[in-house]
């Protein structure tokens, strides 16, 4: 492909049919104009068919020059114009249904003539993006209907694109949907072509027979959002329905089709959805109030002593603000998160459970605006194993040397403890640091104690000055022996941690 930019007084593209270069629809071609003679000319790959309607878009890159489009059949030595399009500020658009199979086509570029109160100011050359866009012909009866795929657990939303063309204009997809199944289908307008008003969706649901179904038919979601959405519950049989998709009045213009599971997971213990620890899982929060559900049993049960993470996080580029609830077997909440922190509204959960057991997540979330787009998460259990500096009696700390030791760890739950032994000398002056590890994730508050060989506390720290969160002990050992160290979070403070250990006489 040619670079425009480096091609400002040489032309890269031919303007006869057998100089005339390549462009495939839904593919945009850069090139440029330079001067008022010049055309650009490129074959249509594939040719023009009656099952598409295709849109031709040329956008030029400086609004002081107007480009033109021309569209043009070949028969290997002539052309014949099919339709053209002088330009509408800095663009130019064709709208073109074939009434027959146009074999070889052929898209003619130039510079639109300046009118005289334009002369001097007008530029006749400059670069510009050309592109072809094909758009499925959808009857507007059971005839020859366009098709959209069911949607399923596996793929939970389906979706095309497709134009209303002109004012009175229908497009009809059919669509195979389960008995006794719930399904959200959304019309949503997507920016209007140049000279089209902007599509005002109508929505309706047609029966087998090609007949409305009564009282599906939406014209606004809200006052003040004109796009259209239907919630449909099959009948017993379910069957071949027809989606229409049309414009209020005469409004013409872009669109997409989506059709969506009413809910895509159950809410009870009795319908949760069984997961695999490590394996991440996804849906959709379908409403505000939408809630699915999700089984760590079985083999999946949480290991007593096991730390867990359980991340809940919204797909990339939609909207969802996620939260996440642990439940125990009985179905009440044990834990809970809505934003692992201030700026981050994704939901993050650790726990350790203390003894093996089933348990149930709740995956649930806020929708931040009337989008018909349904919010996508995923959702990911990790197991990070047991916290092996977390004590259950003095005998299992970890022994570190008295001086000039620097020891990182990680405080993942509110109420764990990283205990350390150590071994002091009478008389010997000491200086225990816990400090936050200066990273994103790092412990806010530290909170240090120093133990003696029963356990019991001989001094402890939580903040060194008023305006200082890291934790500092100064202690002269009154005795030789071992000793312990607990690295902890002040309240609820989680984070990873750094602990240094100092000695002087």
């Amino acid at each position: 492909m040619p670079n425009p930019n480096s091609l400002a007084n040489t032309d890269e593209y031919g303007a006869t049919i057998s100089t005339a270069a390549t462009i495939s629809a839904n593919i945009r071609v850069l090139g440029r104009i330079n001067s008022s003679s010049d055309q650009d000319w490129f074959n249509v790959s594939g040719g023009l068919t009656t099952a598409y309607t295709y849109v031709i878009e040329l956008n030029a890159s400086d609004a002081r020059w107007k480009p033109s489009l021309k569209l043009m059949s070949s028969d290997g030595t002539a052309t014949t114009d099919l339709a053209s399009s002088a330009a509408n500020g800095r663009n130019s658009m064709l709208l073109y249904t074939p009434t027959s199979t146009v074999a070889n086509a052929i898209i003619g570029v130039a510079a639109a003539s300046a009118s005289a109160s334009n002369l001097g100011r007008d530029k006749n050359s400059g670069q510009y993006t050309l592109a072809v866009t094909q758009y499925i012909n959808a009857s507007q009866d059971t005839r020859t209907p366009a098709t959209i795929t069911t949607p399923t657990v596996a793929a939970p939303i389906q979706e095309t694109v497709n134009i209303i063309e002109t004012s009175g204009d229908q497009d009809w997809f059919k669509v195979t949907l389960a008995a006794s199944s719930s399904y959200v289908i959304n019309l949503i307008a997507d920016a209007p072509l140049t000279a089209q008003s902007g599509l005002d969706p109508l929505l309706r649901i047609m029966g087998s027979d090609g007949v409305l179904v009564s009282g599906q038919e939406n014209d606004n979601i809200s006052t003040k959002n004109k796009n259209s959405r239907l919630t449909f519950t099959t009948d017993q049989t379910g069957g071949a329905y027809y989606l229409s998709a049309s414009g209020v009045g005469t409004t013409t213009g872009r669109y997409r089709m989506q059709i969506s599971m009413a809910d895509d997971y159950g809410a009870t213990t009795a319908a949760a959805t069984a997961m695999t620890i490590g394996t991440p899982i996804s849906g959709r929060i379908e409403t505000s109030s939408d809630q699915d559900w999700f089984a760590l049993t079985g083999t999946q049960q949480l290991a007593a002593g096991h730390i867990y993470r359980i991340e809940m996080m919204a797909k990339a580029g939609e909207n969802l603000d996620t939260k996440i609830q642990l439940l125990n077997s009985s179905g009440t909440v044990v834990a809970n998160n809505d934003n692992r922190t201030r700026d981050h509204s994704d939901a993050l959960l650790l726990y350790k459970p203390e003894t093996t057991a089933d348990f149930y997540l709740a995956a649930q979330g806020k929708l931040r605006r009337d989008d018909p787009q349904q919010d996508g998460y995923t959702l990911t259990v990790t197991d990070l194993g047991v916290d092996v500096a977390q004590v259950v009696n003095a005998a299992t700390a970890e022994a570190i040397p008295a001086t000039g030791l620097i020891k990182t760890g990680n405080i993942e739950l509110k109420d764990d403890q990283d205990w350390f032994k150590v071994a002091l000398e009478a008389n010997r002056r000491y200086t225990f640091d816990l400090r936050n590890d200066a990273t994103a994730t790092g412990l806010r508050d530290p909170y240090l104690r120093l133990l003696d060989a029963t356990g019991a506390m001989v001094q402890q720290n939580n903040d060194i000055t008023r305006n200082r969160k890291d934790s500092r002990i100064t202690y002269t050992a009154t005795q030789s022996g071992d000793f312990y160290l607990s690295a902890q979070g002040s309240a609820s403070a989680t984070g990873s941690y750094m602990l240094t250990v100092i000695s002087s006489t």
